[in-house]
């Protein structure tokens, strides 16, 4: 989205194969805090936007987003006893988001 704040950007990571069946983790160096309200799409403007894209020679592409129309998001586990917040995107593929309470 234009002009939004980017919270986390990972590395471009290389050699990613269309296997779509292997799980492929992204891992986050240090800490990001969230603001659980802010998943999912509410009735402002001021939510997550969730997205993976991807690189390649003929230029950058979103492969999966909260933002898609037709596909499902929301939380996957949510349990504050075991500190565990999993938020899902998934359309053909799927995105766990997995973040710990504190």
């Amino acid at each position: 989205m234009e002009n939004a704040p980017v919270v986390f950007r990972s590395e471009a990571l290389k050699n990613v194969f269309r296997d779509t069946r292997t799980p492929l983790a992204i891992e986050v160096p240090s800490k990001v805090a969230l603001d659980k309200r802010k998943f999912g799409r509410s009735f402002s403007n001021d939510y997550y936007l969730v997205s993976l894209m991807a690189t390649d020679a003929a230029g950058t592409y979103c492969l999966i987003s909260n933002m898609f129309s037709g596909g499902s998001a929301g939380p996957k586990t949510d349990d504050f006893a075991s500190r565990k917040y999993i938020y899902n995107v998934a359309l053909f593929s799927s995105l766990d988001l997995e973040c710990s309470y504190e």
